[in-house]
Parts: structure tokens; C-alpha cells; sequence
């Protein structure tokens, strides 16, 4: 059977980021055209119509009422069709070999891929020293299997460390890791509006108020 990634993207107000990302994907598809894009608009504020000319190149969900990320990413796990799964955040960026590296790593005798990741410029390793790259707590740093997910899907209760709670749940001692030095995820640190940032600055239960 041809391996298949699902690529599940949660947006929100984040056209500034996400059309790169889906610009590079489209591009390295050429390669990979087995490859899907489930992008999942959290009832955005601004104006999506951007969206309208990659609709009949991804598959687009629009949430009828903001949910939140756990909410999106649940969403796309239903609809995705793949056997494995790549979750990515709209207001990061990938390298230009993405995918290439994705497919080229993936092996019937793992159960998850682990690999490095671009963060204010440097590659880092992990953020636990001592285990250095074999865990990362952010779902876009993992290559699932779709039977290793199984029915497991994200607390919708939550949207701060919602990512924590599902990899804690997802792998566990029995599975097989592959851990690939390449780093192929460009995590965005200066999104003003993201959840983390937010929650740093003391803004995020203004917001939700």
C-alpha cells in the first residue's frame, strides 16, 4: 500500500503565515501527490476569501462558530483518510524539503517520527536536555501513524498545552521511535496573537472574556 500523509492544518486570522506554508506544500506535492491538506478555518475574523483558489487543491473545514484548536484538530483527524498524520500550526513555516524528508523517513517498523526543528534561527534539539531530541512537546514535531492515534483525539476543553495531554496519551513505552536529525519545522516565535504569547502576556483571559 502507497503511504499517505494527512496534513492537518488548524487556522485562525493567520493568512499572513498560512498561505506560505500551503504554497509550499501545493509545490512539493508535484512529488508527493498522494499527499492531503485538511485546513481548518476556526471561524476567522478576517477575511477568508483568500481560501476560495485552493479549494479544489486542499480539503477546507469551516468551523461554524470559533471552537479552538483542539476543537479544528479533532475535525481534521475525522476527515483525513491517510495513514499517517502530520499536524501543522498556520502561523509557523516548513522547509522546502518538507515532505521529502517526511516520506523518505517513514517505515512500517515505527510508530511515530521525531525530527529537529528551526526556532529563532537555530536548530534545536528538545526541551528536556537530558533527553535532548527525543521528545518535543508540540504535535508538529511528530510523524503519527493514523492506527497509533486511533480513537485518541485532543481535550476540546483546552487550548493551552492541549498538545502536552495528546502526546502524553498518543505514545507510550511499547512503541517504536524514530528519531530523524533533519530539521524541516520553522517554529514561529513572534506571532503576537498566538496562545502562547498571549498566556505570557497576561492577555489571554481578557480574550476569551
Amino acid at each position: 500500500m502507497e503511504n499517505k500523509l494527512s496534513i492537518i492544518i488548524p487556522y485562525y486570522n493567520t493568512k499572513k503565515w498560512c498561505e506560505n506554508i500551503i504554497k509550499k506544500l501545493l509545490y512539493q506535492m508535484i512529488l508527493y501527490p498522494q499527499t492531503e491538506i485538511i485546513l481548518i478555518d476556526d471561524c476567522s475574523t478576517e477575511d477568508t476569501s483568500w481560501l476560495d483558489k485552493y479549494k479544489y487543491l486542499i480539503t477546507i473545514i469551516h468551523n461554524e462558530e470559533n471552537m479552538g484548536v483542539s476543537f479544528s484538530r479533532n475535525a481534521g483527524l475525522v476527515r483525513a483518510t491517510g495513514n499517517y498524520i502530520q499536524f501543522v500550526d498556520s502561523d509557523d513555516d516548513i522547509t522546502d524539503n518538507f515532505l521529502s524528508v517526511i516520506y523518505e523517513n517513514l517505515d512500517e517498523r515505527f510508530d511515530y517520527s521525531l525530527y529537529r526543528w528551526y526556532s529563532n534561527g537555530k536548530v534545536t534539539e528538545g526541551d528536556i536536555p537530558e533527553e535532548s531530541i527525543k521528545w518535543n512537546w508540540a504535535v508538529w514535531g511528530y510523524t503519527f501513524k493514523r492506527k497509533v492515534i486511533g480513537n485518541i483525539r485532543f481535550d476540546e476543553t483546552k487550548n493551552c498545552m492541549e498538545d502536552y495531554d495528546f502526546i502524553s496519551i498518543v505514545i507510550n513505552k511499547w512503541q517504536t521511535r524514530h528519531i530523524v536529525d533533519t530539521p524541516i519545522y520553522i517554529y514561529n516565535s513572534n506571532n503576537e496573537n498566538s496562545i502562547c504569547h498571549l498566556i505570557e502576556e497576561g492577555k489571554l483571559d481578557k480574550i476569551r472574556k
